[in-house]
């Protein structure tokens, strides 16, 4: 697991071991982070994007090389992901554009020109999202727009309207072409990217900052009232978890139990600012992790 805490450093911490490895390189505030092993991704304040490899020789002895620093935007990046099939890296910005850059040959390479860069929303952009198979990429804004990229040459799709306020995150369903959204007017929003319908709406309270799929059916969210939340689409209920002291910036799902184990019995929800962790055993599903941090990303190996 990758965690970004509100500094410029990052941490990849071992969920078997609980070893931490720290990560120095950026001058600023991290914001994102992305995590296909052995790549991570990472980007902020600085408005630079790094792109770093693990040494295979694994967490035990860990080496934490940099690949590259990739310089365009103009303001703060404020997302990234990988395609790593592809080979390419996505980046937004509060310069209101999104940009398509190439992984590198060699080490410390430094890239100042991305492959594509069109000025995507009307206002800063919150987060990048890629589906599946790599073929499709969602950005979504403070102009309360989604917007449905090609990834391979960044060729518009689709525009998604009907939040009312900024959206703050989106999560590709990977068996079926929906896709569901978090936004500041409290609302989670399921679309269809067939034809770009929204075909459920839950929710009606504190501004929703991240979510992710738990299952086909099922969404998680993380609030700025400091509360997780699980949805079913199909029900259109909900529970809620009130672990948290502040706002959850931050919010990953992975298959693995503690002990790298794949959990099907029972979830667990680890804050892991406060170290407090419970279950709830009355939905089967997969590790959640959230964070007052900037950014978290879980990695399956």
């Amino acid at each position: 697991m990758v965690v970004a805490t509100n500094s410029s450093l990052l941490k990849l911490i071992d969920i078997r071991s609980k070893n931490t490895h720290i990560i120095a390189g950026h001058k600023d505030i991290v914001l994102c982070v992305d995590y296909s092993y052995p790549y991570i991704v990472s980007a902020g304040k600085d408005k630079v994007i790094k792109l770093w490899r693990i040494d295979p020789a694994g967490l035990g002895d860990t080496r934490v090389v940099l690949v590259a620093n990739y310089k365009g935007h103009s303001e703060d990046v404020s997302g990234v992901v990988m395609a790593p099939n592809n080979r390419m890296i996505a980046s937004v910005s509060e310069d209101k554009t999104i940009k398509l850059w190439a992984f590198p040959a060699g080490e410390k390479v430094e890239i100042k020109s991305s492959l594509y860069t069109v000025i995507a929303h009307d206002k800063s952009i919150n987060s990048v999202r890629c589906n599946h198979d790599e073929s499709l990429l969602a950005s979504c804004s403070q102009d309360r727009t989604i917007k449905i990229w090609d990834a391979h040459k960044l060729a518009l799709k689709m525009v998604l309207k009907g939040h009312r306020r900024s959206v703050w995150d989106t999560a590709f369903n990977k068996l079926e072409k929906i896709l569901a959204s978090a936004a500041a007017d409290g609302t989670v929003k399921i679309w269809n990217l067939t034809n770009g319908e929204c075909v459920a709406t839950m929710g009606e309270g504190a501004a929703l900052l991240r979510v992710q799929w738990l299952y086909h059916n099922q969404v998680v969210t993380g609030s700025l009232d400091g509360i997780v939340r699980i949805w079913d689409i199909r029900r259109l209920t909900s529970n809620s978890f009130d672990k948290h002291e502040g706002k959850i910036w931050s919010l990953d799902v992975s298959a693995l139990d503690d002990k790298g184990i794949h959990e099907r019995k029972h979830r667990q929800l680890h804050n892991s600012i406060g170290c407090q962790r419970f279950t709830h055993n009355s939905v089967e599903g997969p590790n959640i992790t959230a964070t007052n941090g900037q950014a978290t990303r879980h990695q399956q190996r």
